[in-house]
Order: structure tokens, then sequence, then C-alpha cells
């Protein structure tokens, strides 16, 4: 089995809603569980038809609304306890939110990030210098930038291994 050194996360967030500002916070609450209620009456996410997440099984989408609702990572039916097991990560991890990310915003990425107690968390927030317009997606079209922190996130750690 492969040994894992850390993590790199980018534009990656919890869906909890405490995690988003404002009214957006009450508009992912609601768009959630509506997406949740659509699942389980069409038994999937028409999301090809709706313009959002392509068409998803209804469990994933419940799951994923509950999520959202109590801010625990807990699917239905599932055997293992994987908030129990993320406090237990050590790994260092460098979580990158970025500028215009309506999917994964700071607060979404920082509960993400909460989830990882005992692990040495970096965190930074991308904003890009000029007229770069960057999103949840579109940060990787100029992801430069963020490229090199990474890599120098990295030779730190290569550094601190030593």
């Amino acid at each position: 089995m492969p040994k894992v050194d850390g993590l790199l996360l980018v534009a990656a967030g919890s869906v909890d809603f405490r995690g988003f500002r404002g009214t957006a916070r009450y508009r992912v609450l609601a768009s959630t569980q509506l997406v949740a209620l659509i699942s389980a009456l069409w038994g999937f996410w028409p999301g090809h038809r709706l313009g959002f997440g392509g068409r998803q099984p209804a469990r994933l989408m419940r799951d994923w609304a509950r999520i959202c609702r109590t801010g625990r990572l807990a699917p239905a039916g599932a055997g293992f306890d994987y908030e129990a097991h993320l406090g237990e990560v050590t790994l260092p991890v460098l979580a990158v939110s970025v500028a215009g990310d309506h999917l994964a915003p700071e607060g979404g990425v920082d509960r993400l990030c909460g989830s990882l107690p005992a692990a040495d968390v970096t965190r930074w927030h991308y904003r890009p210098d000029g007229g770069d317009r960057v999103d949840h997606v579109r940060w990787a079209r100029c992801g430069a930038a963020i490229a090199e922190r990474i890599s120098g996130w990295l030779a730190e750690r290569e550094a601190t291994a030593r």
C-alpha cells in the first residue's frame, strides 16, 4: 500500500451551510434540501436536465443534503465512522480556498479543515493578481500561482522531514 505523506486540497470544502456567509448560507441549505427532495421523488438527481451536477444517484444527493444540514460526514448505512477517522489524520495538509469560489468558499474550506483537528493544516486563500477571474473550476486555467505555492509547501515539508 502506498504511503501518503500529506494532503493537498484546492477548492475543496464542506457543504455544511455554516461555512457560507450571509444569505448564501440559507440558499445553500434550502437548495441542497430541495435537491434531496427532487432526488427522492425522481429516484435520481436529474442534474443533466436542471443544469447542476449531472445525473446523480438519489442516495448520494440525500447524503450531500445531510452533510449540509448537520455538518457531519455520515453517509446513510455506512459502517465506517468517517468523522472519527478524520479526527485521527495527522498528515500535513495544504488547504487552498479560491477567490470567487461559491461552491467551496473560505468558510467551507475552514469547516473541512476543522474535521482534521490532529492534522498540521496550512491554510491559504488564493486571490489572483491582475485580471484573472477564478472560481471553483476556473482556477485551474490560471493555476501557475497555486502550483508555485504547492511546490513551495512541498519543499518546506521535505526540508522539515530531513
